[in-house]
């Protein structure tokens, strides 16, 4: 009954799609928000309150990261990315800019941080300089990216048989590794990847997976979701959580080590 009701409450205080969120990796109850509205706002989870609203953002939040503890950034449909240090009193402490398009996604290894955007390009930028070290273009719409242990995947999700992009990425650098077509029948949406398996997702809601020596065919598809577009999952090796389209999310754990 506790997790209704904070969740009721949560959805009254917000006036717009909530379109990201992401958590402190260094705290168990705060949680940050952005959306349509315009607004960033940071929650207390164990408490189930609003503790802060970061509100210098004219234009929509599509994507929030936490490259370490107390430190947020968030890409906006304005084209820029702005970093904030959240220890009191919370301040804005710097904006990149070199986007062309609404900024889709953002990943980070800590200083280094990865932007996808609208305008068909990844770009990586050094967080010590607020510099931006690579621009490289795609041919659609990036929708999302992934990083862990040294590699990038992208999606190319504006168009039916967008492909998946991988990148090596050593002292501040991409180097394009290939591509493969993950084999889905509409637009991907995101994806999540670790040492062992991929895993895709797309506007035909299904999940599939498979493993680096990407083979033709995907090891396995999920379907869980009545056609529904899967907008987000997230894969930590042990469990995949898959948001959809019909509103439920879905949680999958694998019934061998191969997965």
């Amino acid at each position: 009954m506790m997790v209704f009701g904070w969740a009721k409450k949560l959805c009254m205080l917000l006036q717009g799609w909530v379109w990201s969120l992401a958590s402190d990796p260094t705290s168990t109850s705060l949680l940050c928000s952005g959306g349509w509205d315009n607004k960033v706002l940071l929650w207390d989870v164990a408490a189930g309150q609003r503790v802060e609203n970061i509100g210098t953002h004219k234009f929509a939040v599509l994507s929030l990261l936490f490259p370490e503890s107390h430190v947020l950034m968030t890409g906006c449909f304005d084209k820029q990315i702005r970093e904030f240090d959240l220890r009191t009193p919370i301040s804005h402490t710097s904006t990149l800019t070199g986007h062309k398009g609404p900024v889709l996604c953002l990943g980070s290894t800590g200083y280094y941080v990865f932007s996808a955007s609208d305008d068909k390009t990844v770009c990586v930028w050094d967080r010590r300089t607020q510099k931006r070290l690579q621009k490289v273009t795609h041919k659609s719409i990036v929708t999302w990216l992934h990083y862990d242990h040294g590699v990038l995947t992208v999606t190319e999700g504006g168009r039916p048989t967008g492909n998946v992009n991988i990148y090596s990425f050593t002292g501040g650098h991409l180097d394009f590794l290939q591509a493969f077509n993950p084999g889905h029948s509409k637009p991907l949406t995101c994806i999540s990847h670790n040492l062992v398996m991929i895993a895709t997702s797309s506007q035909d809601g299904l999940v599939n997976l498979r493993s680096w020596n990407l083979a033709d065919k995907p090891l396995l598809s999920l379907n869980n979701h009545k056609g529904n577009s899967i907008s987000r999952i997230h894969w930590n090796g042990s469990t995949l959580v898959a948001g959809g389209g019909d509103m439920t999310v879905s949680l999958w754990t694998p019934k061998s080590a191969s997965l």
